[in-house]
C-alpha cells in the first residue's frame, strides 16, 4: 500500500493502466496481495457480467476457494455486504419495472385525455412514459431533489413551445408519481439503488468491515457509488482499482480542461471526490503479460483525445512525446498491433470483419471479439460468419418481437384484428410453432396447397372470405380464435390482463402437436421465458392502463415487445464474440475488432429528448448528454489500448455517406502529422479486403454476360393439348409482342399465381369494368330511365366480385360516375343512329390452311351491333388504346381477326336465311376512363383503311406468323421488340428480363 502524508490516513487506490487484461490481472494480483485472506473478501464490480467473468478467472486460476463478489450496480440488501434484514425497515422496496411503467403511462394517458380529445391509446401512453421514467431515474442517479423543478418557472419561458408543454407535464407527473410511490409503499429502482449506496457507505463508515474490501472497474460515475469508493479507499483494509486513469496527461493545464466529452471524465471527478491527485495513485502490479510497446500505445492513444485547445500545438506536443522514447520512436512502436481497414460500404465491412473472426480460428486457443455500438453491423457479421457455419451470439440480444415466439404471437393478434388477411394466415401457417395439435409441417402443407389451388389462382378473387367456411385448416383456424371474437370479446373492451390471457390459451393451443402441448414448445429457452415475463406483467399488472379494445392490445403488446431484448445464455461460441461496448467492459479477448467507427454510430448522437431541452437538463441538475461522449470515449480508450486492434469502419452506410467518428479522425490527424502523409502505419498486417473480396470473386474469363431466353422447342411440342392448333385473338397479340409469355403459358403450362395480399390493380379494374358493361348491356337492350345509376351499381358490384376493396370503390365513385355518364350517352347515340346490339354465341370460330396443318382462330367480342346489313364491331379499353398504326402494322390484330372470323360466317347467329353476312362496317375502340376528356369512342376505319381491309392485312399476318412459329427453329424470345410490349410481363421474372435487358438492350427487331 502507499503511504500519504502524516496528517492523512492510508488512502488505497491503484490504477489498472488501458489496454492490459483487467480480470485477469486483478485476480492475480489480488491473490498476491492478501494471501488466504482473499477468501474472505468482498469485491465490488461494475456488473454481473464483469461478476461471472471474474468468477471463471478464479476458477481457471484453481482457486480452492472464491471470495465473494458482488455488482455493484445491482446491489441486494439481503445478500453480504449486508446482514439479511439490516435495511429491510431502512430502504423500502423497488417498484418492478412493469408496473412502474403502467403507473407512469396511466398518468400520462389521464393528463392527455384532460388537455385534448387527440385519440391515444395505451402503447402511445407507454411511448411517452419511457422517456420520462428515464429522466427520473437520472434524477435519482444525480441525487436531483424533486424541488429543484422549481427553476424550470425560470427557463419555460424562452423555450420552445412544445418544450414548455412538456415542462408542464413532467411538473405535474412529478408531483404525482412521489404520492402514487408512497401509496404504495415503493421507491423508483433507481432511488432505491442509490439509498442503499448511500446506506451502505453509511454502515461501512461506522462499522468498518474487518475483511478485505475491493471496489474494481468502476468510474464513480453515480456521485453515490464515488462516495463509497471514497470510503473504501480510506478503509485499512480497502483498495480500489481504477479502470484506465490516464498518466500520460502530464500538463496540469491540459488536465484541468478536460470536461464531459473527455475520456478520462468520471475518473478525473472520482480522484477528486476521493481527495487525490493523480501523482497519489499507484499503478497495478501487473502479472499478466502485456505487449512490449503498451506504453508508447496508451501516449499515442491519450494524445490523440486530448481536449480540443491542446490541439493547437500538436506539433509540439509530438516533438515532446519524442524527447521521452529516445530509444524508439513512439509513433511507430504504439501503432503495432493497431490498424485500420476503412470499407465503402457497410455490407463490405460485415464481410471483412467476419473474414477476419474467421481467421483469427486458424490459431490454436485464440480468441476474438467484435465489438460495436451498431445493432444492425452486428447482425451482418453475425450473418457473414455463417457462411462458414459459424454461429455467435450477439450480447445485447435481439428485440423479442424479432424472436421465433415474438412473431408467433403477435401474428396471432395481427390475425386477430384482421382475421381475413392472406398474408397474415400464411405467415401464421408457416410459422415453425404452428401446429393445431397437428404434425409438425402438415398445416403448412395444406396451406400450401389451398394457396395454390384457390388463393393466389390467377384471375380468380384473392379474398378469402369465399373460402374459410369450406377448407378444414381455415374452420380449424378460426375454431381456435374463436375466443378473441366470441363474449366478452366480441369487438369491446377488456383489460389487458384479460386479453393477455386469451392470448397465452390461443398461442398453446395453436402450438400443440400430436406429441408435444403447446406449454412445453412456447414457454421455453431464452426467448420462450423472455415471453413469459412478458405476459406474466401483462397478466398482473395489466389492470392499471385500464380496458381497452383487440387493436389497442395489440398495439400494447407489439410496444412492449420491441423494448425488451433477448440475450442468450447458452450456446455461445467459445472463441469468437460480438459484444457491445457496455458488455466489452473490462473482458479480454486475444483480438479486438472495433467496427462501426462513424459519427453517430460511435459515439452515438445524443438520444432526442421529449420532455426537456438540453438547457433545462442543465439548470436541473441532470446528466449533460455530452456526459455520454465522455463514457463511450473511455471505452474506445480502453479498448483501443488492447495489444492486438483493428479498427474498421464504412464509407457509407445503407444509401448515405457517413462521416468518420471524431476518435478516429483524430487519430488518423495525429499519425499524418507525426509520420507524413504517405505513411502506412496504420495498414493492416494482412490484405484483409483482398481476401474478402475474394471469397466470392469470380475471374474476368469466367464472366459471360447474360443472354435473353430463346426456347425452341419441336414442331410437335408448339400446340400441345388440348387446344392443339387453335388461338384466340388475344392470344395472338401475347405471341406477338411477347412469344415466351405464350412458351411459358400454353407449351410449359405455367399459370400466374397472385401474390398475397396484393391490392387490386388495373387489370381486376378492367376485368370488372368490362364484365359489369357486358351484363348491363345483355340485361337492358334498350336504355332504362335510371340507366345510369343502374350501371354504377353494376359496376360497384362486379368490382366487389373482383376483390376490390371497399374502400378503394368508395374512393373511385366519381370516376365511375364518369364512366357511366360517358356509357349512357353513347349508348343513347349510338341507339339513335339505329344501331342494335346483336346477342350472338360467347365464342366465334374460323379455319385457316396452313402448310403445317389447319389452325383454328377463336373470338370472344366484347360488343357487336347490326344496322341493316352493317355490322359494328366494339373492344372496350380500360386503358389507352392502340393507335391506328399499330393495328395496321399487325400489333393489335383483335378487332380486325375478329371482322374476319365475322366476315367468314364465324358467328351463326349473324348469318341471314341465305347465309350472307353482311358487311363490318365500323371497328371501335370505346374507352372506358373516368377522368379522361375526349370522347370515348376510337374509330379504326379510315379513307383507305376500311374494315374489310383491316380484316385481310390481320388475316395475312396472322398467316405468316403461325407459319414462322411452325418452324421448329423459331426462337420464343421475351418482349423482342421495344416499343411494342406486353403491359402485363407475367413471365419476365421467369425470363429473368432485368438481369439482361439492361446490358443487351430492349430487344431485338
Amino acid at each position: 500500500m502507499m503511504k500519504g502524508s502524516p496528517m492523512m490516513p492510508m488512502i488505497n487506490v491503484l490504477n489498472m493502466p488501458s489496454g492490459a487484461p483487467f480480470l485477469p490481472n486483478l485476480t492475480h494480483g489480488l491473490k498476491d496481495r492478501f494471501g488466504e485472506t482473499l477468501t474472505q473478501a468482498l469485491i465490488l464490480l461494475p456488473t454481473r457480467r464483469a461478476v461471472r467473468a471474474m468468477r471463471e478467472c478464479f476458477i481457471n486460476d484453481k482457486a480452492a476457494q472464491l471470495p465473494r463478489m458482488r455488482p455493484l450496480a445491482d446491489i441486494n440488501p439481503e445478500e453480504p455486504p449486508f446482514e439479511p434484514g439490516d435495511l429491510a425497515s431502512l430502504v423500502p422496496p423497488a417498484i418492478p419495472s412493469a408496473q412502474r411503467r403502467f403507473e407512469m403511462a396511466r398518468l400520462i394517458g389521464a393528463y392527455y385525455k384532460h388537455i385534448n380529445d387527440a385519440p391515444m391509446d395505451a402503447s402511445a401512453w407507454i411511448r411517452l412514459a419511457d422517456p420520462l421514467l428515464s429522466i427520473l431515474d437520472d434524477a435519482a442517479m444525480r441525487e436531483v431533489h424533486q424541488t429543484t423543478l422549481g427553476r424550470l418557472d425560470d427557463i419555460a419561458t424562452f423555450a420552445a413551445a412544445h418544450f414548455q408543454n412538456a415542462a408542464k407535464l413532467y411538473e405535474i407527473v412529478q408531483t404525482l408519481w412521489p404520492a402514487r410511490l408512497q401509496e404504495l409503499g415503493m421507491i423508483d429502482p433507481m432511488q432505491r439503488r442509490v439509498e442503499l449506496l448511500k446506506a451502505l457507505n453509511t454502515h461501512w463508515i461506522e462499522n468498518p468491515p474487518d475483511y478485505p474490501i475491493i471496489i474494481a472497474g468502476s468510474t464513480g460515475t453515480l456521485p453515490a457509488t464515488a462516495r463509497l469508493i471514497r470510503t473504501v479507499a480510506h478503509m485499512p483494509k480497502g483498495l480500489v482499482v481504477l479502470p484506465g486513469l490516464d498518466m500520460n496527461i502530464r500538463d496540469d493545464a491540459v488536465w484541468n480542461e478536460i470536461d464531459d466529452r473527455h475520456p478520462q471524465c468520471s475518473l478525473k471527478h472520482l480522484i477528486e471526490t476521493i481527495g487525490l491527485e493523480r501523482k497519489d495513485v499507484t499503478p497495478f502490479p501487473l502479472t499478466q503479460p502485456r505487449h512490449a510497446k503498451a506504453k508508447a500505445r496508451r501516449a499515442i492513444i491519450s494524445e490523440s483525445l486530448v481536449p480540443v485547445n491542446a490541439t493547437d500545438d500538436w506539433p509540439g506536443r509530438i516533438k515532446t512525446l519524442r524527447s521521452r522514447s529516445p530509444e524508439h520512436d513512439p509513433f511507430i512502436a504504439g501503432l503495432e498491433g493497431l490498424s485500420f481497414i476503412e470499407t465503402k460500404t457497410d455490407t463490405e465491412e460485415a464481410r471483412v470483419i467476419a473474414l477476419i473472426m474467421r481467421e483469427s480460428l486458424e490459431t490454436p486457443d485464440q480468441s476474438c471479439a467484435f465489438i460495436t455500438p451498431d445493432p444492425a453491423l452486428a447482425r451482418s457479421v453475425k450473418a457473414a460468419l455463417k457462411y462458414w457455419n459459424i454461429n455467435v451470439d450477439y450480447s445485447q440480444g435481439e428485440p423479442l418481437e424479432e424472436t421465433l415466439i415474438g412473431r408467433f404471437l403477435l401474428g396471432l393478434l395481427n390475425l386477430a384484428c384482421d382475421p381475413k388477411n392472406n398474408v397474415l394466415l400464411a405467415t401464421l401457417f408457416n410459422h415453425p410453432l404452428f401446429a393445431m395439435g397437428q404434425p409438425i409441417g402438415e398445416q403448412q402443407n395444406q396451406w400450401q396447397n389451398l394457396e395454390r389451388r384457390q388463393i393466389r389462382k390467377s384471375n380468380k378473387s384473392n379474398n378469402i372470405t369465399q373460402i374459410y367456411d369450406k377448407e378444414p385448416c381455415l374452420k380449424a383456424l378460426y375454431a381456435a380464435l374463436a375466443p378473441f371474437t366470441l363474449p366478452p370479446f366480441d369487438g369491446g373492451t377488456q383489460s389487458a390482463c384479460d386479453w393477455s390471457r386469451v392470448l397465452c390459451q390461443i398461442a398453446e393451443d395453436l402450438a400443440q402437436t400430436d406429441k408435444r402441448s403447446g406449454q412445453a414448445r412456447l414457454w421455453v429457452q431464452d426467448m420462450g421465458e423472455s415471453a413469459a415475463d412478458l405476459i406474466r406483467s401483462l397478466i398482473t399488472y395489466g389492470d392499471i392502463l385500464g380496458e381497452m379494445d383487440i387493436h389497442s392490445y395489440k398495439h400494447l403488446f407489439s410496444t412492449l415487445c420491441q423494448g425488451r431484448v433477448v440475450r442468450a445464455r447458452f450456446g455461445t461460441h467459445p472463441r469468437l464474440k460480438i459484444l457491445g461496448p457496455i458488455e466489452a467492459r473490462m473482458l479480454h479477448a486475444d483480438k479486438l475488432i472495433l467496427g462501426g467507427l462513424n459519427e453517430g454510430i460511435w459515439p452515438a448522437a445524443p438520444a432526442v429528448q421529449p420532455f426537456l431541452s438540453p438547457g433545462m437538463k442543465g439548470t436541473l441538475g441532470l446528466t449533460p448528454p455530452e456526459r455520454r461522449y465522455g463514457l463511450s470515449a473511455h471505452d474506445f480508450q480502453e479498448l483501443a489500448n488492447h495489444p492486438d486492434v483493428i479498427l474498421t469502419r464504412a464509407k457509407r452506410v445503407g444509401d448515405s455517406p457517413r462521416v468518420a467518428s471524431r476518435w478516429l479522425w483524430r487519430l488518423q490527424t495525429l499519425m499524418t502529422g507525426a509520420l507524413g502523409e504517405t505513411h502506412t502505419a496504420l495498414d493492416p498486417t494482412q490484405p484483409y479486403l483482398a481476401w474478402a473480396d475474394a471469397v466470392n470473386h469470380v475471374k474476368a474469363h469466367e464472366v459471360r454476360p447474360d443472354t435473353p431466353p430463346s426456347p425452341a422447342p419441336p414442331k410437335d411440342a408448339r400446340w400441345p393439348a388440348p387446344t392443339g392448333r387453335r388461338i384466340s385473338v388475344t392470344g395472338l397479340r401475347t405471341l406477338i409482342r411477347d412469344p415466351y409469355a405464350h412458351y411459358a403459358r400454353k407449351i410449359l403450362k405455367l399459370e400466374k399465381l397472385d401474390d398475397l395480399g396484393t391490392p387490386r390493380g388495373p387489370r381486376e379494374w378492367g376485368n370488372a369494368i368490362h364484365k359489369a358493361l357486358e351484363a348491363f348491356c345483355e340485361t337492358h337492350p334498350t336504355l332504362p330511365e335510371n340507366a345510369k345509376s343502374i350501371l354504377i351499381e353494376t359496376f360497384k358490384t362486379q368490382l366487389q366480385t373482383e376483390g376490390v376493396p371497399d374502400h378503394h370503390i368508395h374512393a373511385n365513385l366519381p370516376r365511375l360516375d364518369n364512366i357511366a355518364l360517358k356509357v349512357i350517352r353513347w349508348l343513347t347515340d349510338h341507339y339513335q343512329k339505329g344501331w342494335e346490339q346483336a346477342i350472338v354465341e360467347d365464342e366465334g370460330t374460323c379455319l385457316l390452311n396452313l402448310p403445317g396443318g389447319d389452325f383454328t382462330l377463336t373470338a370472344k367480342p366484347d360488343r357487336i351491333d347490326r344496322r341493316g346489313g352493317e355490322i359494328c364491331l366494339s373492344d372496350y379499353k380500360t386503358g389507352s388504346p392502340p393507335s391506328t398504326r399499330e393495328v395496321q402494322a399487325g400489333f393489335d390484330p383483335q378487332l380486325g381477326l375478329t371482322a374476319h372470323i365475322i366476315l367468314q360466317g364465324g358467328f351463326k347467329s349473324l348469318q341471314g336465311e341465305l347465309g350472307e353476312v353482311g358487311e363490318v362496317s365500323d371497328l371501335i375502340y370505346l374507352q372506358l376512363k373516368g377522368f379522361h376528356k375526349d370522347a370515348p369512342q376510337t374509330s379504326l376505319v379510315k379513307k383507305e383503311w376500311d374494315a374489310a381491309r383491316y380484316a385481310l392485312s390481320a388475316k395475312d399476318i396472322t398467316v405468316r406468323l403461325l407459319n414462322n412459329f411452325d418452324d421448329p427453329d423459331m426462337p420464343y424470345h421475351s418482349q423482342p421488340r421495344a416499343k411494342f410490349t406486353n403491359i402485363y410481363g407475367d413471365y419476365d421474372h421467369l425470363a429473368r428480363r432485368d438481369e439482361w435487358a439492361k446490358d443487351n438492350g430492349e430487344g431485338t427487331s
